[in-house]
């Protein structure tokens, strides 16, 4: 079985689309735990309507209502709390799945014996649809590696992941830190999987028009949950039996948050950011050259002028 978990807050003008996306699923054997985290809008009321067209998928719902808001990490806490499924499938309620989307992962994770499935991504924008890309792994170290560093597409949504590993490994998010949340997660999935596999077609929709959304909105406080979700997978990290074998990798990562943080972050957040890991020697790093140019001027502490190239490169590494 596998247990769809969706938070909700705020979200009346897509739940619709999405429910019924995961109500319409081609595979039958699928739990819905949707979380209620105390949204101020209509939106689980236009869900409960929604679900009146699906009598066959009604027992397997599950709405709870958290009594005050927890935020987004305490929501999917919530939800694989309540999970029961054999695999776990988190959903944004902005998003939406390909109503082949949960056969097509289960078909592969069965297939190929992996812990967990993931795809492309469908980026939902203004001026279209473009797809993000993971990179081909099947080597859950290598592909550990690949999150710590951004290489591969970090996002906890659209992955089949098998519910025993979060079990087993006590791996929740931090409530509070709503940014970043999804980093401070993957890399610790797939370091405790025994293999993952990447789905061929892209199966999740990632809805970039939600103006309200999380990764729409990153202000001063969200760069700061940002940099301490990268303490803690530093501390994580470091105190594993083979840490060793991480230690570049860390240090990578580092520097990839601190880029991360520079484009997405606003220009009152830079000073802080550009005093971040003055002790990672960048220059060793395989970085591009605007890379470089970021860093290079973030060490200069050009800041106005670090401000105005990535305004022009329309906040894009």
């Amino acid at each position: 079985m596998v247990s769809i978990l969706v938070p909700i807050y705020n979200v009346a003008p897509f739940i619709e689309r999405c429910s019924r996306s995961l109500f319409e699923q081609s595979y039958h054997d699928i739990e819905y735990i949707f979380v209620d985290d105390d949204s101020p809008d209509n939106s689980v009321d236009i869900l409960r309507n929604t679900l009146k067209d699906y009598p066959d998928r009604m027992n397997a719902v599950k709405i709870i209502s958290h009594p005050s808001n927890k935020g987004l990490a305490g929501a999917r806490n919530t939800a694989v709390d309540n999970a029961t499924g054999d695999y776990v499938l988190h959903v944004d309620s902005d998003d939406w799945l390909e109503t082949d989307a949960v056969e097509l992962l289960m078909n592969t994770a069965m297939r190929e014996n992996a812990d967990i499935v993931y795809s492309d991504f469908k980026e939902i924008r203004q001026d279209g649809t473009n797809i993000l890309r993971n990179p081909d792994i099947s080597d859950s170290r290598q592909y550990t590696k690949s999150l710590l560093c951004r290489k591969s597409l970090t996002h906890v949504i659209g992955k089949l992941i098998k519910r025993s590993i979060i079990v087993e490994n006590d791996i929740r998010a931090i409530e509070g830190l709503n940014q970043g949340e999804d980093y401070l997660i993957t890399p610790k999935l797939a370091y405790h999987s025994k293999k993952v596999f990447k789905s061929a077609n892209p199966i999740y929709n990632y809805n970039r028009l939600n103006i309200s959304s999380y990764t729409a909105n990153v202000n001063d406080k969200g760069i700061d949950m940002v940099i301490r979700v990268q303490q803690h997978l530093v501390d994580y990290f470091s105190d594993l039996p083979d840490a060793d074998d991480f230690k570049t990798t860390i240090m990578k990562s580092c520097i990839y948050n601190k880029l991360t943080c520079f484009y997405c972050g606003p220009f009152s957040s830079y000073k802080k950011i550009s005093e971040l890991y003055r002790d990672i020697d960048w220059k060793k790093l395989d970085l591009s050259m605007k890379q470089k140019l970021v860093l290079f001027l973030s060490d200069a502490r050009q800041l106005n002028l670090l401000h105005r190239l990535i305004s022009f490169a329309n906040k894009k590494v």
